[in-house]
């Protein structure tokens, strides 16, 4: 079995919904795993990515991205044999009722697909730059930044306002581990200059490295 994967009745139909996919759509669903994989993270956005490409299959199709999302995603996969995680899987299956009810064909195709899944150069080469990244202790799930306007009262007539002044507030949702956690900094206008001079180098030092990249001839993959 696969440690990872938790197998029961949900997973076996999502299996499934792999082997119900009409060859095209299949095709579709080996591309869209290249190209959005991080973004595939989220359940909400693989049935709005299902619901705008998939049509009348939008379901089964965004039930086979949550079916193998696990795997792919998982640091494990990068590192094991493609036919052990494969092997794993069906072993998992096995112990589950509803899969005993399976066609030998659905069971003989699942194991070719999982395979051209499992063995899609850009998919593991997506999962290993998504791995990167994880590794980090401290991993960045949202930023935004409020603004308000805070009123200054006089000290001897608290009804009167003498001033204002606007305050920036950052505030950050990070991930540590399996933890989640909020952080407000606060900024005034040098931090946000310094702030837009920073992000700036930074995106100007990726563009650099791209084109480095580009002209050795070694593909440049975009962590969304």
């Amino acid at each position: 079995m696969v440690p990872y994967l938790s197998f029961n009745s949900d997973i076996v139909n999502r299996f499934k919904a792999i082997t119900s996919l009409e060859e095209g759509l299949f095709a579709k669903l080996l591309q869209s795993l290249g190209e959005e994989l991080q973004s595939f993270d989220a359940k909400a956005q693989v049935y709005d990515y299902a619901s705008r490409n998939a049509g009348a299959d939008a379901t089964e199709f965004a039930m086979a991205v949550e079916a193998v999302m696990p795997l792919v995603l998982n640091e494990q996969y990068a590192e094991s044999p493609i036919d052990e995680v494969i092997k794993g899987v069906l072993e998992g299956l096995a112990r589950i009722e509803s899969y005993s009810l399976w066609a030998a064909a659905e069971k003989k195709l699942l194991k070719v697909r999982l395979k051209k899944i499992l063995s899609d150069t850009t998919i593991r080469l997506q999962s290993k730059a998504w791995g990167l990244v994880l590794e980090r202790p401290c991993v960045l799930g949202s930023a935004r930044i409020l603004t308000d306007i805070r009123p200054v009262f006089t000290s001897k007539n608290p009804t009167s306002v003498e001033a204002f002044t606007v305050i920036h507030t950052l505030v950050l949702e990070v991930e540590e581990g399996s933890d989640s956690k909020t952080v407000h900094i606060a900024l005034d206008p040098k931090d946000l200059s310094s702030m837009r001079e920073s992000i700036g180098r930074a995106e100007q030092k990726e563009k650099v490295l791209n084109e480095l990249a580009s002209r050795a001839g070694v593909a440049s993959l975009k962590i969304k």
